[in-house]
C-alpha cells in the first residue's frame, strides 16, 4: 500500500507473507517482517520522464526467527535511493537499500549482518486501467558473518 500526501512525499506499507523451503525438504510459511517507509521524490527531471528519490524504510519485527522468516525482535533501518524512468507505455523503477539491523539479541550482535537489498520492476501500460508488471527483489550480505544472497 502506498499513499501520496503530496507529489513529492508518500508513505508506504508492505505486509509480506513468505514461503520458504528449508534444508531437508521442509516448507514453512508465515507473515514476514512488515515494512513501513517514508519516500521522497524530486520531480526536477519529470519533463524527461525521470524521477529520482530516496527515503527511509523500517522493517518491523513481525516475523519468526525459529522458522527463518523475518525476526521476532530485530528492527531494520534501511535508508534507500530510487529512480524511475517512463518512456511511452513502459516504466522502469529501481531501488537500492542499505539495511542496518538494530535491537538484536546479545548473541546476534556479534553476527550483525549489514545487507544490500535491491528491487527492480518493468511495467507496461496496456491501457489506462490495466498494466503488466514484472518485478525482481533480492538482497545480499554486505558485511557480517553469513554469505548469503536471496532473490
Amino acid at each position: 500500500m502506498e499513499y501520496a500526501l503530496e507529489p513529492r512525499f508518500s508513505l508506504e506499507a508492505k505486509v509480506p507473507y513468505t514461503f520458504r523451503n528449508r534444508q531437508g525438504g521442509e516448507t514453512v510459511d508465515r507473515l514476514d517482517n512488515i515494512e513501513v517507509a517514508a519516500k521522497f521524490a524530486s520531480n526536477r527531471f519529470a519533463d524527461r520522464g525521470t524521477v529520482i528519490g530516496g527515503g527511509l524504510e523500517l522493517g518491523l519485527p513481525t516475523g519468526n526467527d525459529a522458522k527463518g522468516i523475518g525476526s521476532n525482535n530485530e528492527l531494520e533501518v534501511a535508508p534507500f535511493l530510487d529512480a524511475g524512468i517512463q518512456k511511452g507505455p513502459f516504466e522502469v523503477v529501481g531501488f537500492l537499500f542499505f539495511e542496518i539491523p538494530t535491537n538484536q539479541d546479545a548473541e546476534e550482535k556479534d553476527e550483525a549482518d549489514l545487507k544490500l537489498a535491491y528491487q527492480g520492476s518493468l511495467l507496461y501500460h496496456l491501457n489506462r486501467r490495466w498494466a503488466l508488471l514484472a518485478e525482481v527483489d533480492g538482497e545480499t550480505i554486505a558485511s557480517g558473518q553469513k554469505d548469503e544472497t536471496v532473490w
